[in-house]
């Protein structure tokens, strides 16, 4: 009681406040995140020169304008156009699909200055890795895994639409014959 009365206190004093349990974890990972970000900000000006500084300035905004410019209504287009295609899809499945085409076209595109990179680099001690061989790996994964999640999703829709028939019917014939 005494507790509660100063911590209450405390509180109207600071003019804190009043935080519920669910949202203390997700204010301390906040305060986390943003302790993260000054560190990584306030480090940067001591560990890159002045020129690497404008460098990722520059891929920073570069990196917004491919996001909001091209990645997001890309997305939307082909979002939107996949969501024709999978017109005898479950929307759970459809979503399976769309979601491994954006990974795996956001990570293509990550990749493809690598691949582009390998092509032309004159040492090859640089890139040692087969960038090419690795991206076919992955979308070979990724179309693997999709599938896989997508026959899952369908036959546990189907069952449970024949279980919903039987339910059905079963109500049906109860409610024919005059038992309840």
């Amino acid at each position: 009681m005494r507790r509660a009365t100063l911590r209450s206190g405390l509180r109207e004093f600071f003019r804190l406040p009043r935080f519920s349990r669910k949202q203390l974890p997700r204010l301390a990972l906040g305060a986390l995140g943003l302790f993260g970000i000054g560190v990584g900000i306030f480090g940067l000006p001591t560990q890159l020169e002045v020129s690497q500084l404008i460098g990722l300035a520059g891929w920073l905004a570069a990196s917004l304008v491919l996001h909001d410019g091209i990645l997001v209504p890309l997305s939307h287009l082909f979002g939107f156009g996949l969501r024709r295609l999978s017109y005898g899809l479950q929307p759970e499945s459809a979503a399976v699909v769309r979601t491994a085409l954006l990974i795996g076209a956001v990570l293509t595109l990550v990749g493809l200055p690598l691949l582009k990179a390998q092509q032309v680099a004159k040492n090859v001690s640089v890139l040692q890795d087969d960038y090419l061989l690795s991206l076919v790996l992955f979308w070979a994964g990724l179309v693997l895994a999709a599938a896989v999640t997508v026959l899952l999703l369908e036959r546990r829709s189907r069952r449970a639409r024949r279980d919903r028939a039987i339910q059905s019917e079963m109500g049906q014939s109860a409610t024919d014959s005059g038992n309840p």
